[in-house]
């Protein structure tokens, strides 16, 4: 019986074409955990939309914003901790957006008129188009940010 040998071209080959496959499937999963983030990110903003909401309801304003326009755990508690319900989890899991920084909230809000606004820098921590973080909601509106909000972007 003949054993056929295979040439070191052949098997550089079947080395490329693997880590290429392997190349795609970790740039997808990749692509899935970056989804899903902002997914956690939307329904954290929208959980504490409802809260504000009935906020609103109760007293017939917005609060004021938290120190320097972040919502911290402090300021959540203080304000609308009677009001948000994180599914049950303590707010020390759900406060920070799933990149760790705090939520910005502007009250009366550029982006809302009367209303407020409320948003994640997103995945890069800095507001707007990725340049240096400043107070200004404007700044966040860039078509090209990665920041999620809770005001429609043109």
């Amino acid at each position: 019986m003949h054993h056929r040998r295979f040439t070191l071209i052949e098997i550089l080959t079947v080395i490329i074409i693997i880590m290429i496959l392997m190349g795609i499937a970790l740039g997808v999963t990749h692509l899935v955990g970056i989804k899903a983030d902002t997914t956690k990110c939307e329904s954290q903003i929208e959980a504490m939309k409802i809260a504000l909401g009935q906020y609103y309801a109760d007293v017939g304003y917005y609060p004021e914003q938290g120190t320097a326009g972040t919502v911290n755990q402090t300021w959540l508690e203080a304000n609308i901790g009677n009001f948000i319900d994180f599914n049950g989890a303590p707010f020390s899991n759900n406060y920070h957006d799933p990149w760790g920084n705090d939520f910005n909230y502007e009250s009366p809000g550029t982006m809302n008129g009367s209303k407020y606004d409320l948003w994640s820098m997103g995945q890069d921590g800095k507001h707007g188009d990725g340049g240096s973080a400043v107070t200004d909601a404007q700044t966040a509106t860039a078509n090209n940010s990665d920041d999620i909000t809770n005001w429609k972007r043109n």
